[in-house]
C-alpha cells in the first residue's frame, strides 16, 4: 500500500515539474502582451473611477515600457499639489507583473492539474481557483495604488472607512510578506479546493 502510494504522489511530483517547465517556459512568448492586457485592465477602470472625476484632481496611467515589457508603471499626477518648483507632483509605482501575475498562474495550473493528476476532473477547480487568484491580484495592485499606509498625504481619495481599513492593513501586509504572496496565494487556493476530496480520498 504504502509503495502504492509513493508511486502515485511521483506520477504527481513529475506531472507538476513537466507542467510548470512547459508552461514556464511557453510564458516568455506571452509575458509582453500579457502585462499590456493586464494594464489596460487596470487603466480602464481608473479612467472610469478616477480621471473622469475632476473633483479628485488625480490622474493615473499604467505604462509599459521598452525596456522593461513585463513592468507596469503606475503614475498619479496630482493636481491640487506643486514641488518647490511649481510643477504638479506626480508618484510613479512600478511593479512586474510577470512576477505579481503570471508566475502565480503557471504555479496554480501547475498544481491543480497534478494534484490530483488529471484534466477533465480539475477545469471547475481550476475556474474557480483562476478566478479568487485574479481577484486577488487585482485586490493587490489597487492596494499598491490607493496606498494610505506609506504615505497617507499621497492618498488617491478619500476612500470609506472598511475600504480604507483593508487598504491600511493589505499595504502593511504586502510590505511585510512581499512577492510570497505569489506562492502562497496558489498553494492557499489549491489546498483549499482540494481538502474535502483528500479526506474522502483516505477515509
Amino acid at each position: 500500500m504504502i509503495d502504492l502510494k509513493v508511486n502515485k504522489y511521483n506520477k504527481n511530483i513529475l506531472a507538476f515539474a513537466a507542467i510548470f517547465v512547459i508552461l514556464y517556459s511557453l510564458s516568455f512568448l506571452i509575458d509582453d502582451s500579457f502585462a499590456r492586457t493586464i494594464s489596460q485592465i487596470g487603466n480602464a477602470y481608473f479612467e472610469k473611477t478616477i480621471n473622469s472625476t475632476p473633483r479628485l484632481n488625480r490622474h493615473i496611467e499604467i505604462n509599459n515600457t521598452a525596456e522593461k515589457p513585463t513592468e507596469a508603471l503606475v503614475q498619479i499626477i496630482y493636481y491640487d499639489k506643486k514641488d518647490s518648483n511649481g510643477d504638479f507632483i506626480v508618484k510613479t509605482i512600478g511593479t512586474d507583473i510577470r512576477r505579481e501575475a503570471l508566475i502565480s498562474t503557471i504555479f496554480l495550473t501547475s498544481l491543480i492539474f497534478s494534484f490530483p493528476l488529471g484534466f477533465k476532473n480539475n477545469i471547475k477547480k481550476y475556474l474557480v481557483t483562476l478566478l479568487i487568484l485574479y481577484l486577488f491580484i487585482f485586490f493587490k495592485l489597487y492596494v499598491f495604488v490607493f496606498d494610505n499606509y506609506n504615505y497617507p498625504e499621497y492618498s488617491i481619495m478619500e476612500l470609506p472607512t472598511i475600504t480604507s481599513f483593508f487598504v491600511y492593513w493589505g499595504t502593511f501586509f504586502f510590505n511585510a510578506i512581499g512577492s510570497n504572496t505569489n506562492v502562497m496565494v496558489p498553494v492557499l487556493l489549491w489546498f483549499g479546493i482540494n481538502i474535502r476530496f483528500w479526506i474522502k480520498e483516505e477515509n
